[in-house]
Order: C-alpha cells, then sequence, then structure tokens
C-alpha cells in the first residue's frame, strides 16, 4: 500500500506542473526568452529553476505557484557575446506541492523535476545548413554527422513519413550512432528536421 500510494503521489505532482515542449530556442537577436509554467493541479507549489550554463540567468530562480495558475520564467543572456556555434544547455525545474496538515498521518511532499533543453541560435539557419548532415557506415553501424554549427533535432528511418521514429538531439559537429531496422550497409535513409513544437520543417535523403 505504501508503495502503491508512493506512486500515485508521484504521477499527481508530474500533471501539477505542465511546461509546453521540451525544448526552447533562442535566437541571438533575443533579449530574453520566457517560458510559461502552469500549475493545473488542487495544490500550492513551490517551484525552482536552474540553467546549467553561467553565462545565462533565470528569473525567478524560486518562486510559489499557487494553485490552478500561471507564472512566467525568463531566460536571459547576461551579456551580448559573438558565438560562432549554436548552444545547448539544460533547464532544470523542480516542484514540490504543498504538504497537507493531518494530525493522524505524516505526509511527505516529493519533489518532480523536469528537464529542458534549450537552444542558443548564433546565426540565422540556413536551408543550406541541411546538408552537412551526413550519414556513414562506420564498423557495420550507421552514423548520424551533424558537420555544422547549428543545433538540429532529427529523427532517421527507412521511409520520409515514419511517425515511429525516435527523435534525436545533435549539437554542433556531434556525432552518434543511430538504430534503423533492415537497413543496409549504404545507410539509405531519410532525416526529418524539427522545429521546437516538434512539427518537421524539412526531409532529406541520404546515404552513406
Amino acid at each position: 500500500m505504501l508503495l502503491l500510494y508512493v506512486f500515485l503521489y508521484s504521477i499527481h505532482g508530474i500533471c501539477g506542473i505542465t511546461v509546453i515542449g521540451t525544448r526552447f530556442i533562442m535566437n541571438s537577436d533575443m533579449k530574453h526568452l520566457n517560458i510559461k509554467v502552469t500549475n493545473d493541479n488542487e495544490s500550492d507549489y513551490l517551484v525552482k529553476s536552474v540553467l546549467d550554463d553561467e553565462d545565462f540567468i533565470i528569473s525567478p530562480p524560486l518562486f510559489l505557484l499557487p494553485k490552478n495558475n500561471s507564472s512566467i520564467i525568463t531566460v536571459i543572456l547576461k551579456e551580448k557575446k559573438e558565438y560562432h556555434s549554436d548552444k545547448t544547455f539544460n533547464l532544470t525545474l523542480t516542484s514540490i506541492p504543498r504538504s497537507s496538515v493531518n494530525n493522524e498521518y505524516n505526509t511527505v511532499s516529493l519533489a518532480v523535476r523536469h528537464h529542458f533543453k534549450i537552444i542558443y541560435r548564433h546565426a540565422e539557419l540556413q536551408s543550406s545548413s541541411f546538408k552537412k548532415i551526413k550519414l556513414r557506415n562506420q564498423n557495420d553501424r550507421c552514423i548520424i554527422d551533424n558537420d555544422s554549427n547549428f543545433s538540429f533535432t532529427v529523427s532517421v528511418s527507412r521511409d520520409r513519413y515514419d511517425t515511429r521514429a525516435k527523435i534525436i538531439n545533435l549539437s554542433p559537429h556531434e556525432k552518434k550512432q543511430v538504430m534503423i531496422e533492415n537497413i543496409n550497409t549504404k545507410c539509405d535513409a531519410w532525416v526529418s528536421f524539427y522545429d521546437e513544437y516538434n512539427d518537421v520543417i524539412d526531409s532529406i535523403k541520404l546515404t552513406a
């Protein structure tokens, strides 16, 4: 019963704080990025927000989000810099529900963490940058190679419109192995590119 209680309470906590999206894009001409946080639960939450990049700050870092309310957290670049490639950093939101007072039982508030990626675009994304994504056969493994200065969110599949394909993030000049069912040694596949809303913005056919 105790394990069941903890499981149900954890699901309850996850449903309490809502952030639309799993990643956000901040363009170089933006002074700040606003992210909306919604509490659609019947409990107040204490929310802590942390970035893992010292070039940026977040405000507010700690705040109380009342039940059935929304708030805005803002990501701010400390000072204008000229970056030569995209930066990808992480935002962690920790939410703790307010405990109810009960004289008969001890109650525990469980902290729930949500992780989000933020991409800082160093320049305007050009269609030619998509062509710098390559597929390679390396020791009978299919490797995707981002030979550009941009961060991409992509999927790789045999079929162009495969909605089951796994979505992965590629930082500038990053390589990753991709698993594709029934792929040949040439690694013939479609690479689809996604925006921050997981909508496909382009697809290209590649071969090793």
